[in-house]
C-alpha cells in the first residue's frame, strides 16, 4: 500500500503493480471523498487519461470529462451516494477518444452518522463489450 499526500493529509493510492494489472483489462481507479468534495484518479487513469490527478469541487470538476448531455449521470452518482447508496454504477461516454465507459462507485468507509467518507471506484472502458452486444442484436435480426 501507498499513500500519496495532497495539501498536507495523505491519501491511498494503489500499487502500480495493480494499476497495470487492471490497465490491461480496461479497467482505471480513482477514490473518492464525498465530504471533501475530492477526487483522486490513480497515476494511470490520469496518463491514459491525460488529466488531472486531484479534482476538487467534485462532482461537478470531472463533468467536462464526459460528454455533456451524460454530465447529469456523474452527477447524479455523487446523489446516490449523499442519499446513503452504498453502490452505484452508470454508464457515460467520454470526451476522451469518444469511448463508452461504465463508472462504479462502492462506499469503503462511512463516519458514526453513516454518512460516506470514503469511495473506491473503477472506469471500465466498455466499447467492446457494447460493439458485441450491437453484433449480437444484429445478426439476430437476420434469423
Amino acid at each position: 500500500m501507498s499513500d500519496i499526500e495532497y495539501n498536507g493529509k495523505y491519501y491511498y493510492e494503489p500499487p502500480l503493480e495493480t494499476q497495470l494489472a487492471l490497465q490491461d483489462i480496461k479497467v482505471h481507479t480513482f477514490r473518492y471523498y464525498p465530504q471533501e468534495c475530492l477526487m483522486i484518479a490513480s497515476d494511470l487513469f490520469a496518463e491514459d487519461f491525460s488529466c488531472k490527478k486531484f479534482f476538487t469541487n467534485t462532482p461537478h470538476s470531472i463533468t467536462p470529462l464526459v460528454c455533456p448531455e451524460d454530465a447529469n449521470k456523474i452527477l447524479n452518482i455523487a446523489t446516490e451516494i449523499d442519499a446513503g447508496h452504498d453502490s452505484v454504477s452508470v454508464m457515460v461516454r467520454s470526451t476522451h477518444k469518444n469511448t463508452n465507459y461504465r463508472i462504479k462507485l462502492r462506499v469503503i468507509k462511512k463516519d458514526s452518522s453513516g454518512k460516506a467518507l470514503i469511495c473506491s471506484g473503477t472506469v471500465e472502458n466498455i466499447n467492446e463489450y457494447i460493439f458485441s452486444n450491437q453484433l449480437i442484436e444484429a445478426l439476430s435480426q437476420d434469423y
